[in-house]
């Protein structure tokens, strides 16, 4: 039921190269959270939209909030960091205080919330708990283990809390019903928490997960962001393209609307998932008994720039040390425009290749098309080819796409990337 965002860092460092205003441009403010039956948005103006149900006051935002930079969903409770470092919460307080905020509490990045406790995560790397969780079917106050420093990221199921660290391992503490960490897990750079299950994103865009819901179906690849429901999983993909899986119900949490693309953050509830589109819509579907599907009539988040771009790779051939990248880009603009764009392949120490106009591949920075118009609607096929030596590393290379203001390197709309393993 926790909603956990994920913004690639791949993507980001790949920005970065080019300047920093393009990787301001994808820093994305807006975020989704999913309880038990209710939802909550947070818009571009710092301001928080909830809906759903409303019996102990979760679906009711505080008035006058304001400057708020993330939000978590709990079973009754909402929580929302602000821009300050300080957190704010309201819903239900009945159980174990969850939504009575530590005094002095400053200083805080990211936040969680379980099923009666909340989590938040300080600039420091350090962690702090409050409320009650469940230890042995017996509610208890949470704590944090004495010794977790060096915390990168935080999500809470309803008995058990996890952090992950900055060595790309993960840390669960609380009733062990759902299993330990799996041995040997690294390179982990997301986490996600459901009722009784926990889900990892490692950085060759494949997922671990352990509990009740302890598989993945292996065709999920290329996946950036993970959320984790009541027994279900939603997952976005590079392309934009969302997939889910796990328990279905009556209410259809796991069938992911046809056509629903250009998705940028998901978000899991206890029998609902919900996607956050570039362009500031919000997409809902599953279990509506409380209205949690119901997204509010004219709701915009506030929509990154247009046009949107998809990479969605097709095939990888090779003999032996030939890639064929067989990809379509799907770019999107009301109203039409003109962009640059930009083909880049990253190798495993990190170096970027940008692919030239005349096919070859160079660290200089060339759009591979110049001043190209972008339609409302357009799905084009292109091919890209990486002709090996054979002597290259082994490991995951990633194609980047991105769309550029002609004649300048700021980012005008989404970018996507996908990852591929070579093995001489």
């Amino acid at each position: 039921m926790i909603h956990f965002r994920l913004i690639n860092t791949m993507i980001i460092g790949f920005l970065c190269m080019f300047s920093a205003a393009s990787a301001q441009a994808i820093v994305v403010s807006q975020q989704i959270a999913a309880g038990i039956e209710h939802t909550v948005a947070l818009k571009t103006d710092g301001t928080v939209v909830a809906w759903g149900s409303n019996d102990f006051g979760q679906s009711t935002v505080p008035v006058g909030l304001t400057g708020i930079t993330a939000i978590a969903a709990g079973r009754w409770h909402t929580v929302a960091l602000k821009s300050d470092g300080t957190v704010v919460t309201w819903g239900d307080n009945t159980v174990f205080d969850q939504t009575t905020v530590p005094a002095g509490l400053t200083g805080v990045v990211s936040i969680a919330a379980g099923n009666y406790y909340t989590v938040a995560l300080k600039s420091n790397g350090t962690v702090v708990a409050w409320g009650g969780q469940l230890v042995n079917n017996v509610l208890v106050p949470v704590t944090v283990p004495v010794d977790l420093t060096g915390v990168t990221a935080i999500a809470a199921t309803n008995k058990r809390a996890v952090a992950l660290k900055s060595d790309g391992t993960v840390v669960a503490w609380g009733s062990n019903n759902i299993g330990s960490v799996p041995a040997g897990l690294t390179g982990v750079t997301a986490i996600a928490a459901g009722a009784d299950f926990i889900l990892a994103l490692k950085s060759d865009g494949t997922m671990v997960a352990w509990g009740t819901m302890s598989s993945v179906p292996v065709s999920f690849t290329g996946i950036t962001a993970i959320s984790a429901g009541g027994s279900h999983a939603v997952a976005l993909k590079s392309n934009g393209t969302v997939v889910a899986w796990g328990g279905n119900g009556f209410s259809g949490q796991n069938i992911v609307p046809p056509g629903l693309t250009f998705v940028i953050a998901v978000a899991a509830g206890s029998s609902h998932s919900v996607a956050l589109k570039s362009d500031g819509t919000v997409v809902a579907w599953g279990l509506n008994g409380s209205g949690q599907t119901t997204v509010p009539a004219g709701l915009n988040l506030g929509g990154l720039p247009i046009p949107q771009i998809g990479l969605s790779l097709n095939s990888i051939s090779h003999s032996p040390y030939s890639y064929m990248i067989l990809s379509r880009i799907m770019m999107n603009s009301s109203p039409a425009t003109n962009a640059d764009i930009y083909i880049a392949l990253q190798l495993p120490d990190s170096t970027l290749l940008v692919l030239q106009p005349d096919g070859s591949f160079s660290t200089a920075i060339t759009p591979k098309q110049a001043n190209v118009s972008v339609p409302t609607a357009n799905d084009t096929p292109f091919t890209y080819q990486f002709s090996f030596a054979g002597t290259e590393p082994a490991g995951t290379y990633t194609w980047f796409a991105a769309l550029m203001q002609p004649g300048t390197l700021n980012v005008i709309g989404t970018m996507a990337s996908q990852p591929f393993t070579f093995t001489p």
